[in-house]
């Protein structure tokens, strides 16, 4: 009678996962922070409004497309921060690609905002403290957690559900 070897259970999160955990936490918030921010600063001072009338001085056709892009990903990337939190708490074994998928999928659209805005409004720096402050830290994070995730004995351990 041979039995199939028994599975390991999970390990808790611990270690430097946890370090990861509260930027797991915080990341809902700080979009949900994006989002609202956006609907208040675009859409529900009018702003959108003069953008997309082609009678207006400031008319572009790419105003509307990227404005609504922006909000349509703000909201994906809402839904994607709290499927990720839910599969790092579960400690899924996907975990690991969903969080290099969710990060490299915010920093290309990162890069995209960053041309669409140049095209759009030549006049402004193509980097602001605030866009390479948001490029770094994705970057930085991607170079460090996605390592760390799929070579870690203690990541491959904890992320087996």
């Amino acid at each position: 009678m041979t039995d199939a070897p028994a599975r390991a259970a999970p390990l808790t999160i611990g270690g430097w996962l946890v370090l990861l955990g509260v930027g797991i936490v915080l990341a809902p918030f700080l979009v949900l922070l994006n989002l609202t921010t956006l609907w208040r600063d675009v859409f529900a001072s009018g702003a959108f409004d003069i953008m997309s009338d082609t009678a207006s001085p400031d008319y572009d056709p790419l105003w509307p497309v990227v404005l609504v892009g922006e909000l349509a990903f703000q909201v994906m990337m809402l839904l994607a921060t709290l499927l990720l939190a839910a599969s790092f708490f579960r400690r899924k074994w996907a975990f690991p690609r969903l969080y290099l998928g969710v990060n490299l999928m915010a920093l290309t659209a990162n890069l995209v905002d960053i041309a669409a805005v140049r095209h759009l409004l030549p006049e402004l720096p193509l980097f602001d403290g605030a866009t390479v402050q948001t490029f770094a830290s994705l970057a930085i994070s991607l170079l460090i957690w996605t390592p760390y995730l799929f070579l870690s004995d203690r990541a491959r351990r904890t992320f087996i559900a």
